[in-house]
C-alpha cells in the first residue's frame, strides 16, 4: 500500500513539471517595451547677414533717398519678421549697415571701400544716380560683390556683379511717347533739356530716338548744369523755342516742380514730360496752384490708385506703422533692391556672390513691389542685368493724379 501511495506521488510529481514545462514553452513572451523616440535636433539659431547700402543722405539728393533708406528699413524688419533668409537650412537675419555718400561720387568710393574692406559685406544696395552708381560699382565689382542699384542706367558686361532693382530712366522713354501722340494727336514739336550728367545725357538721346519714331519734330535740346536752383533763366529759353511740349527728363522733385511752375507762369501751356518715377503727390504739393500742375505726365502712380499689388498694400500698412506719416512711392526705391537680394541668394542658395550672380542669370522673372518683373538685359548689355517691372504712366490735371495704366518695358 506505502508502495502505491508513493509511486501515485511521484507520477502526480511528474505530470505536474511535464505541465509546467509544457505551458512554459507555449506561452508568447509579452511585447519589450518600446523605445523611447529620440529628441529632434534643435534648428540652428539664427546667424546675421550684414549686407550694406549707399545712400545719398544728405546732399541735393537725399530729399528722395532718405525715403528710399525708409523704404530698406521696413523691408528689412519684414523679411526678419517672416524668419530672414534660408540657406541650405541655415536661417539669416539681416543687418543693415547704411553709409551716406553726401550725394557725391567720392563719398560713394569711401562708403564702398568701408563696406567691402572694413564690414566685409558681400552684398551692397542703394542709389538711384548715375555717376554715384559708378563710382560704388568701380570697388564692389571688382571685388566681387554683389551690388543690386535702386536704378540702373549703364549695365555693362565689365561690371558683371552690378545689376539694378529697377528699369533704366531711359527705358520709360517709349511708354511716355507712345501715350503722348495718343493722347495729345495734334502736338508737332518737341522741346529737350536735360543736366549735364551721364544718366540725363542717356534719357536724353532715348527722347530724341522717340521723338523721331513718332514722327514728332525736335526744336531744340538744351544741356544744362547739375545743381541748378534758380530754374527760370532754363525755362525761359526753353518757352522761347515755341514747342508743343517740353521734355525735361530727369530733375530733383524740388527741381521738377520749379520748372513747371516757371514754364506756367511763362504762358506755356503744352504738355510737360518728366522722366522720374518719383512721388506724384509730394511733386503736386510743391507745385502749389493746381493750374499749373495739368498736363503734365510722369512715369510713376499715385499709391492711392487701386491697382496696385497686395504687397504693395501691405508695404503702405508697414510704413504707416513705422513711421506715422504719408506713403511716398521713392521708398520703393529702398524696399526693391533688398527684396531682389534676398530671392536671389534663396534662388542660388549660397551666400557667396559668384553664386548668386549665376543664379540670377537663370531667373526670368523675380518679385517686386510693384509685382512679377521680367529680368531684362541680356541682348542689350550681355547678361541679365535689369529688373522691368511695368512702367506706369500717371497724367496731373488741375492738381490731381489721373492714373492711365502699367505698359511692359522693353530692354531686350
Amino acid at each position: 500500500m506505502k508502495k502505491l501511495l508513493m509511486l501515485a506521488i511521484i507520477i502526480a510529481v511528474v505530470f505536474v513539471l511535464v505541465f509546467a514545462g509544457c505551458s512554459k514553452t507555449t506561452t508568447t513572451p509579452a511585447p519589450a517595451p518600446a523605445p523611447a523616440p529620440t529628441p529632434a535636433a534643435p534648428a540652428p539659431a539664427p546667424q546675421t547677414l550684414n549686407i550694406g547700402a549707399v545712400w545719398g543722405m544728405t546732399g541735393p539728393f537725399s530729399a528722395g533717398e532718405l525715403l528710399m533708406v525708409k523704404g530698406e528699413a521696413i523691408c528689412k524688419d519684414w523679411i526678419n519678421s517672416k524668419g530672414g533668409i534660408t540657406v541650405k537650412g541655415q536661417k539669416y537675419l539681416i543687418n543693415m549697415i547704411d553709409f551716406d555718400n553726401k550725394s557725391t561720387g567720392d563719398g560713394s568710393v569711401t562708403g564702398a571701400q568701408k563696406l567691402v574692406f572694413q564690414d566685409k559685406v558681400k552684398f551692397v544696395i542703394g542709389d538711384v544716380v548715375g555717376f554715384t552708381i559708378e563710382a560704388t560699382r568701380s570697388i564692389t565689382d571688382p571685388n566681387k560683390v554683389l551690388y543690386f542699384t535702386s536704378e540702373y542706367d549703364t549695365p555693362s558686361t565689365n561690371f558683371p556683379y552690378t545689376v539694378g532693382a529697377y528699369f533704366a530712366y531711359w527705358a520709360s522713354k517709349p511708354a511716355l511717347y507712345d501715350y503722348l501722340v495718343k493722347a495729345y494727336p495734334n502736338v508737332k514739336t518737341v522741346t529737350l533739356a536735360h543736366q549735364d550728367e551721364l544718366s540725363n545725357k542717356m534719357a536724353d538721346d532715348k527722347a530724341i530716338e522717340m521723338i523721331k519714331s513718332h514722327g514728332l519734330t525736335l526744336l531744340h535740346d538744351e544741356t544744362y548744369p547739375m545743381g541748378v536752383s534758380d530754374h527760370l533763366p532754363l525755362v525761359t529759353k526753353l518757352v522761347a523755342t515755341h514747342p508743343d511740349v517740353i521734355d525735361f527728363n530727369m530733375e530733383s522733385n524740388v527741381g521738377a516742380a520749379d520748372i513747371v511752375k516757371n514754364a506756367r507762369q511763362l504762358g506755356f501751356k503744352g504738355p510737360l514730360l518728366y522722366n522720374s518715377p518719383t512721388d506724384i503727390n509730394s511733386l503736386i504739393s510743391m507745385i502749389g496752384n493746381p493750374a499749373y500742375s495739368t498736363d503734365f505726365i510722369l512715369p510713376a502712380f499715385d499709391p492711392n490708385t487701386p491697382n496696385i499689388t497686395p504687397l504693395l498694400t501691405q508695404i503702405i500698412k508697414l510704413w504707416d506703422n513705422a513711421y506715422h506719416t504719408p506713403f511716398y512711392v521713392d521708398a520703393l526705391r529702398g524696399w526693391d533692391p533688398l527684396y531682389c537680394v534676398v530671392q536671389a541668394i534663396e534662388k542660388a542658395q549660397s551666400l557667396d556672390p559668384a553664386d548668386v550672380v549665376k543664379a540670377l542669370q537663370t531667373m526670368d522673372t523675380i518679385d517686386t513691389a510693384e509685382g512679377p518683373a521680367k529680368i531684362g538685359g541680356q541682348k542689350t548689355f550681355g547678361f541679365k542685368s535689369m529688373v522691368l517691372p511695368d512702367c506706369p504712366i500717371t497724367r496731373v490735371m488741375n492738381g490731381k493724379a489721373e492714373f492711365i495704366g502699367f505698359t511692359p518695358v522693353d530692354v531686350p
